[in-house]
């Protein structure tokens, strides 16, 4: 891992998976959070999307997603949209924090756990 904090979130080429919001969103939550948090980018990038920080790594796809999430500090997963959510139980299953989204399937598929 890049970082000795590091969150983690999934990309795609398609910009529903809002990854320049995200990354947006922790550059903005700098001063809240460690100095040393990092954001690990899984996937394909959006075409247009550039990396404006030294704290964004994207190792591009992977083939085993389970080592990044139980290594890591949480899960991001703030898609606009998706059929089901599957990163979301990929987080929980990997006991880690997950931070998602409240459109679409999300809510149902992290319903139990926005209670905890």
């Amino acid at each position: 891992m890049p970082f000795p904090d590091c969150l983690v979130t999934f990309s795609s080429r398609d910009h529903r998976k809002n990854i320049k919001r995200t990354a947006e969103a922790l550059e903005a939550a700098r001063k809240q959070i460690p100095r040393q948090t990092g954001l690990v980018i899984l996937g394909c990038l959006p075409p247009e999307f550039s990396i404006c920080s030294s704290h964004v790594f994207t190792p591009g796809p992977v083939d085993d997603i389970i080592p990044w999430l139980t290594c890591s500090k949480g899960l991001i997963y703030t898609s606009l949209y998706e059929g089901f959510g599957q990163p979301n139980l990929e987080g929980f299953s990997a006991r880690i924090p997950v931070i998602t989204s409240n459109c679409s399937s999300m809510p149902a598929v992290a319903r139990d756990a926005l209670s905890r």
